[in-house]
């Protein structure tokens, strides 16, 4: 009985209404919860953060939380039942409006950390003070400081104001956001309120801290157009030796610029920074240009320069900008080159994975057939791209050489530019060559022709014949790898014998090196693969003969593949490797490194020693027009110093010659005054003040042991191939 009852009571208490006394308490809680949110956003404006935004956000919390509790309780009357039916809606729309208020005070306690308008100031001030320096000492230098100084300080301040510029109209948009909160049910009212303040308190502050950082920034932010820049290059403008220094300059970017488009072909990567250099250089002629016509005054050279130079300036940018295009495609060329060999490395463990799995032969030849495929489309098409490249990199080298001007050091910038654009239209049509026609790609085009795909293919239909027939099948690939193998030694020999022959007698050996090293490596390379793939899938196969021992000649054959793979090892720890051989790159460094330590030893007087093309015309074609460049002086004498290269010493010779000619005619034209200039000092040792001349001995060449591969040992050497064949018969053991 007594436990019906207790039943009964349960039931009857359920079907109660919620208790008044709970409805009561989550009202208070909901009240008390908004009002801490309004105490939280009063006064807002002035916190050092927005960390009270995130409080309210937190205790906006709670309010959900009891406002859920309402709506389960499902009160009769307000304000319990507004709260139950709309206040999870107005949190919602008050969450968004606070997180937009959070970001307008994140931005200004950013920008009032930041100090721009002070720090702007202070700039300004620093930046007039350094320019009245060189104004109140009448220093022409400052000609070349101010404008520098100014544009500096003007791009880190641009930069931060046009920030802050941005930040002003991301905190208009935040702004309106934030203000679309409207609720003003009981205590949402002084929510709405604070809120509404904290945003227009922000709003006028950051305000104000705009217009100040305007009125302070703007005029620094100008560069060398600051007013007080100008005012001080119209004053130091009044000095000629202004000018003089001015042209020195100059004659000083166009000399950075021929050399940094000199030899692009060679330089690594995209040489985006050797050719970001010469652009920039370029930039600066402009500079330099506008600098002089300021001050050009009556000087009639500097006005000839002001009229003439512009135009070809702006010319050669564009000629550079061409030349840039040019040597990316190069860069990306080589890219394919990387790709492909990747692909045939992926191509080759492929066969050799499927050639050795006998029992599923079948599976083997579909698998191979849908990667040949695969690739035969890949290289299809990236060798059509490639030859529509071809024309647009044509008119490339024709823009990079519409560059025309030849004024006194304008025609080393012209000459280099032209090599440069010819040598890498060279060299790409070379590398797109061997690409296509050499390297592996070659056979990647091919799809199932591919020859190494079409002899896997054949491999895996012997799975189904007889033993018999498969070794006699094996031995006949085998006699055929092994004529490759024969021709690969040859080609190895070929090379190795080229790059003796270039360090002890080509004229440029070090670049010949280089281009003889690299080219055969890709033959090399393009052979080795092939011969390394096939040798392991026959041997995967061989060894299968073996070890089930009904072939007495299996070994034999597997002894033959062997002994020959042997024979060939040590190639790919050198001439595969081309110019980064490392006993290539070691004989190169050491040449190079021995030069120095020469120069070190034997000049007294002075080395790399520069002479202007005015009096020196280079002997050597490459640097035609460059001007030239002594190896050494020595008790006034013209040394060259060679490697013991019988090209070298020629040219040893003929330098010297044309050096000490070169140093009689600067001495003539300019008396003295040379040996004031760098590297010139200890000439003056060796004049005849009597006779005005220079006393030079004969010039000389000085030799250092260099001929490479006097021991026989600068490549790794090949072992002696083997002469035992494999019994025809499968039964000759």
């Amino acid at each position: 009985m007594k436990k019906t009852l207790t039943a009964g009571m349960l039931v009857l208490l359920v079907a109660l209404p919620a208790g008044a006394d709970e409805i009561d308490d989550k009202v208070r809680a909901v009240e008390d919860n908004l009002s801490r949110i309004k105490d939280k956003l009063d006064g807002i404006v002035s916190d050092s953060s927005s960390s009270d935004i995130d409080s309210a956000l937190d205790t906006l919390g709670n309010v959900r939380n009891d406002v859920e509790r309402l709506r389960s309780l499902n009160p009769p009357n307000d304000p319990g039942k507004t709260m139950a039916n709309s206040y999870l809606d107005y949190i919602s729309k008050f969450r968004e409006s606070a997180q937009y208020l959070k970001r307008m005070k994140d931005a200004q306690v950013k920008a009032d950390e930041s100090r721009l308008a002070e720090r702007c100031n202070e700039a300004e001030r620093n930046l007039k003070s350094f320019i009245q320096t060189f104004v109140d000492k009448k220093d022409p230098t400052g000609v070349f400081k101010i404008p520098d100084e100014a544009e500096k300080i003007g791009r880190i301040y641009n930069d931060e104001y046009r920030k802050h510029q941005e930040v002003h109209g991301e905190l208009d948009r935040w702004r309106s956001y934030a203000r679309n909160f409207s609720e003003s049910h009981n205590r949402w009212s002084d929510v709405k309120g604070e809120l509404q303040d904290g945003v227009n308190d922000i709003w006028d502050r950051w305000n104000r801290r705009m217009e100040e950082t305007k009125s302070k920034c703007v005029e620094v932010a100008k560069g060398k157009e600051f007013d007080a820049a100008k005012d001080a290059m119209s004053k130091l403008g009044n000095f000629g030796q202004v000018r003089t220094v001015i042209r020195k300059k100059l004659d000083e970017r166009l000399q950075t610029i021929a050399s940094k488009v000199r030899d692009l072909d060679s330089r690594s990567g995209d040489a985006s920074s050797e050719i970001s250099e010469a652009l920039r250089a370029v930039e600066d002629v402009l500079g330099f240009l506008g600098d002089l016509k300021d001050i050009q005054g009556e000087d009639s050279e500097a006005r000839q320069l002001v009229e003439r130079w512009p135009a070809p300036t702006r010319s050669l940018k564009e000629a550079i900008e061409s030349i840039r295009r040019l040597k990316s495609e190069q860069y990306f060329l080589e890219g394919d080159v990387r790709a492909c060999r990747a692909d045939e490395v992926r191509l080759q463990e492929t066969i050799r994975e499927q050639v050795g799995n006998k029992d599923n032969h079948a599976q083997g030849v579909v698998k191979l057939k849908e990667m040949s495929d695969s690739l035969e489309r890949t290289w299809t098409g990236k060798k059509a791209e490639t030859d529509r490249q071809k024309e647009a990199m044509e008119r490339r080298a024709v823009a990079a050489k519409a560059f025309s001007f030849t004024e006194g050091n304008w025609s080393s910038i012209k000459g280099n530019l032209d090599a440069s654009a010819d040598k890498i239209l060279a060299y790409w049509n070379t590398r797109r060559s061997e690409i296509y026609e050499k390297d592996p790609c070659k056979n990647l085009v091919l799809g199932e022709k591919n020859p190494d795909v079409a002899r896997a293919g054949q491999e895996l239909s012997r799975y189904a014949v007889g033993i018999a027939e498969n070794y006699r099948a094996l031995r006949k690939d085998f006699l055929e790898w092994e004529r490759d193998v024969l021709a690969f030694r040859k080609t190895a020999k070929q090379d190795a014998d080229a790059i003796r022959d270039a360090f002890c007698k080509e004229y440029d050996w070090e670049q010949k090196v280089k281009e003889i090293s690299d080219s055969y490596a890709s033959t090399l390379n393009s052979q080795w693969g092939s011969i390394t793939g096939r040798y392991d899938r026959m041997l995967k196969a061989v060894e299968v003969l073996v070890a089930e021992k009904k072939v007495k000649s299996a070994p034999k054959l597997q002894n033959a593949l062997i002994s020959r793979m042997k024979s060939i090892e040590n190639i790919k720890e050198g001439q595969l490797l081309g110019s980064n051989s490392p006993k290539v790159r070691a004989h190169i460094r050491y040449g190079q490194e021995e030069h120095k330590r020469r120069q070190a030893s034997s000049c007294s007087e002075g080395s790399e020693i520069s002479i202007e093309a005015t009096y020196c015309d280079n002997p050597n074609p490459r640097y035609k027009g460059r001007g030239c460049r002594i190896d050494c002086i020595h008790q006034c004498q013209v040394l060259e110093i060679k490697p013991d290269n019988i090209a070298e010493m020629e040219k040893g010779d003929k330098q010297g010659e044309e050096y000490t000619k070169a140093l009689h005619k600067k001495y003539k034209a300019l008396g003295d005054a040379m040996f004031k200039e760098s590297g010139y000092e200890e000439l003056a040792d060796c004049e005849d003040r009597t006779n005005k001349r220079l006393n030079l001995s004969k010039h000389s060449v000085v030799p250092y042991p260099f001929c490479a591969d006097r021991d026989g040992s600068f490549f790794p050497m090949l072992g002696e191939m083997p002469t035992d064949q494999p019994p025809e018969n499968p039964n000759d053991g």
